[in-house]
């Protein structure tokens, strides 16, 4: 009976299919036909790269002058953004690397594109994956440097991994699969470089208990097509009285999510939460706490516990983190509405102290995206929204909000700078 409700639901899709006019979609013309070329650009090795996805545009700043020299759009007619554009494309993750634009931009369809600063042209990268994230590969290639590009993870499935010479060829795929390790690689693939080798984090996908093994494993990616794994021994993340005083109780059915924090392969040190959810949660109790460790050695696993950690009363994400001087600072967005606490529309620089994980102080970057962030000479570079949007209206706010922010780690400043190069100190507020 089952199989019949099936094929019926098959030939009743078929004959909608049939009868559909599928004109208007034909009429759809790709991404790469509206987006062939801009105007050309010198970059320079110094420059900072910032990105908005509203509207979408590429920004470039010049850290000596503090300046927006140079803004390439990605919407066809940028006057008209979200009031009668015709096309534009969403970004999902982007680098520079030698006057050379690599991002995942996002319009009829998920593509990996290629913009030459100095000729202005773009160029889609055909592919045989859809493309998620895309980072440099330093020297990966017999010692010349390559381009990581990824599909998202894909639950019951896994991953699929391409990597391009700096021209746009694919010289090698690695299909990572969910099958035979059951393992969750979270939506977002983060990755660690060392030797010419790419290493990533994973954990078993499954309802787990005190009695769990082979929880935690690295991937280890090579030049070649073959990936290596490696088990993590459990003791060395899970730290049960850690765990059960951040939740307030024992646990005894939990899940465990690791992730690595590298938002920039320029960071100066890497970090990796832990996600880890009590799969006996009731009312009133705390059902998900995300930890933060820092790396001090992936394959030695030496994972050192900060002392930090938020759960659903801080619900903020670990997005980018560094460790300078005595000081943690974590950069994140809030991720839901908090009663009785202020909303910010943007992220959230957070200082705590290395010893022990205790709040300092924290500071607001106002319409500040996650789109992308850039470390150079000890300073950290956060992109910003040129539109907002009313959380509580959705109504849009067309007024220029044009900037960047930078987080000043040496001298513990946060300043925000408009295109002509003026400043504006952000004031730090200290933690109760």
């Amino acid at each position: 009976m089952k199989k019949q409700i099936i094929l019926l639901i098959a030939v009743l899709i078929s004959c909608l299919l049939i009868s559909c006019d599928f004109s208007s979609i034909r009429q759809l013309k790709p991404d790469s036909y509206y987006f062939t070329k801009t105007e050309p650009f010198e970059w320079d090795k110094d420059y900072v790269l910032a990105a908005t996805n509203f509207p979408p545009q590429i920004q470039i700043w010049d850290p000596q002058t503090n300046k927006m020299v140079h803004k390439f759009s990605l919407c066809e007619n940028e006057e008209k953004w979200g009031k009668g554009s015709k096309r534009s494309l969403i970004m999902y993750d982007l680098f520079a690397h030698d006057g050379i634009i690599w991002f995942v931009g996002v319009g009829i369809s998920d593509s990996l594109v290629r913009l030459e600063c100095k000729t202005g042209e773009f160029k889609f990268i055909p592919l045989d994956i859809s493309p998620y994230e895309v980072s440099l590969m330093p020297k990966y290639d017999n010692g010349k440097d390559a381009v990581f590009v990824a599909s998202a993870s894909y639950p019951q499935k896994g991953i699929s991994i391409r990597i391009l010479d700096m021209q746009g060829n694919v010289i090698q795929k690695n299909d990572i699969s969910y099958a035979d390790e059951y393992l969750d690689l979270r939506s977002t693939l983060s990755k660690y470089y060392d030797n010419e080798n790419y290493y990533t984090i994973v954990s078993k996908e499954e309802d787990l208990n005190k009695n769990s093994t082979d929880i935690f494993k690295v991937l280890q990616l090579t030049n070649t097509e073959n990936t290596t794994v490696f088990n993590i021994p459990k003791e060395k993340i899970i730290q049960e009285d850690i765990i059960n005083n951040a939740f307030g109780k024992k646990l005894q059915r939990f899940s465990y999510s690791p992730m690595l924090l590298l938002y920039n392969n320029a960071s100066k040190n890497r970090f990796m939460e832990l996600s880890v959810q009590d799969l006996d949660y009731r009312e009133n109790e705390k059902d998900y706490i995300r930890f933060l460790y820092k790396v001090n050695s992936l394959l030695d696993f030496d994972f050192e516990y900060t002392g930090i950690y938020y759960d659903e009363a801080d619900a903020k994400s670990f997005w980018s983190v560094e460790e300078y001087g005595d000081n943690i600072y974590i950069t994140g967005k809030q991720l839901c509405l908090i009663p009785e606490k202020e909303h910010i529309d943007g992220l959230e620089v957070a200082m705590y102290s290395k010893n022990g994980g205790k709040p300092i102080k924290t500071a607001p970057l106002l319409y500040a995206n996650r789109v992308y962030c850039e470390m150079k000479d000890d300073c950290a570079w956060f992109s910003k929204d040129v539109y907002s949007q009313d959380i509580n209206t959705f109504e849009w706010d067309y007024s220029d909000k044009t900037g960047i922010y930078k987080l000043d780690y040496k001298n513990q400043k946060v300043y925000e700078y408009s295109p002509d190069g003026t400043c504006l100190e952000i004031e730090w507020k200290d933690c109760n």
